[in-house]
């Protein structure tokens, strides 16, 4: 991943445990609710929580909170979320401070609850 905005964040979009994380595909079989949320990015009022993740095409899938009821489950790319800047200072973080921790801690209900 060609970082374009890493000298203005000040360190790395994707850290380099994020090999460690749930892989693509590898928590299909998980109850929303349940799946580990790894990572948190965010802009201004819009958060990506990462739950599985693919470091070498650069794709997560994750929930995204995009306010305007655009809230989802779904795959996203992490070098288009990296190259996302409102000029001039504000550009997507990683929230460095973030613990693990299961979607129904983080999400509001209606993002986990269905079919549980």
């Amino acid at each position: 991943m060609i970082e374009i905005q890493r000298e203005r964040r000040g360190y790395d979009f994707v850290p380099t445990e994020a090999t460690e994380w749930a892989k693509l595909y590898s928590t299909e079989n998980v109850k929303a609710g349940e799946k580990l949320l790894v990572a948190h990015y965010f802009i201004g009022g819009m958060d990506w929580y990462v739950a599985e993740i693919d470091v070498e095409a650069s794709l997560a899938f994750g929930y995204a909170m995009l306010r305007q009821g655009g809230d989802e489950w779904g795959y996203f790319s992490l070098d288009e979320l990296e190259k996302i800047a409102v000029h001039p200072i504000a550009v997507v973080e990683r929230d460095l401070y973030w613990t693990p921790k299961p979607a129904r801690e983080v999400l509001p209900p209606e993002a986990w609850d269905w079919g549980e």
